[in-house]
C-alpha cells in the first residue's frame, strides 16, 4: 500500500469527523456580507433545517441551515442560502425570469453528504436542491452544499501533507 493509499481512508475519517464537528459548532457572531440586497424583492419561500438539533445536548451547539428565495419586480429570481456554523459560507445565485413565481413554485429536498435523504448523528443533512418550476416544468434545478468550507479546509489540509 502506497501513502496516496493510506491517506485516503485517513482523509475520509478526518473529514467525517470534522463534517461532525461543524454540525456541532455554531458560529459565534454574525459576519460581514457581500450578497446582494434583496430589499426591494419579495420573500417567496423560507426553509430553516437543523443537521444536529436531534443530537446535541445544548441549545448553543444547534447548527441551522436557511434557504430563501427572493422575486423583484423585474423578476429576477435570488436564492440565498446562509447557515450559523463556522463551517458555511453564505452564499446566493440569481436567475431572470419572466413570470412571478409563487411559493408552489419551489421546491427544496435535503440530502446527507453521503446522498442519504434520511440524516442520521453520522450522517446528517448538508446538501440542498432547491428546484424553481412553473405549470410543472422545472425551470432550475441547482444543488447548495453547506459543508462546501470544511470540504475545503479538508482538501487544502490533504494538499499540504504531499
Amino acid at each position: 500500500m502506497n501513502i496516496k493509499q493510506k491517506n485516503i481512508p485517513l482523509a475520509a475519517i478526518f473529514l467525517s469527523f470534522l463534517l461532525i464537528f461543524a454540525a456541532c459548532s455554531s458560529k459565534s457572531a454574525e459576519k460581514g456580507s457581500n450578497l446582494i440586497p434583496t430589499i426591494n424583492a419579495k420573500l417567496i419561500y423560507e426553509e430553516t433545517v437543523s443537521p444536529n438539533e436531534a443530537y446535541v445536548t445544548s441549545s448553543q451547539d444547534v447548527v441551522y441551515y436557511y434557504i430563501k428565495i427572493y422575486q423583484d419586480d423585474n423578476n429576477k429570481i435570488t436564492v440565498k442560502a446562509s447557515s450559523n456554523s463556522a463551517l458555511s459560507e453564505d452564499m446566493q445565485y440569481t436567475l431572470d425570469y419572466d413570470k412571478p413565481i409563487a411559493k408552489e413554485d419551489v421546491d427544496v429536498s435535503w440530502t446527507t453528504l453521503m446522498g442519504n435523504p434520511e440524516p442520521s448523528e453520522d450522517d446528517q443533512f448538508c446538501i440542498a436542491k432547491v428546484s424553481l418550476s412553473k405549470a410543472g416544468a422545472v425551470f432550475s434545478e441547482r444543488k447548495i452544499n453547506f459543508a462546501k468550507k470544511g470540504i475545503e479546509i479538508v482538501v487544502d489540509a490533504l494538499n499540504h501533507n504531499k
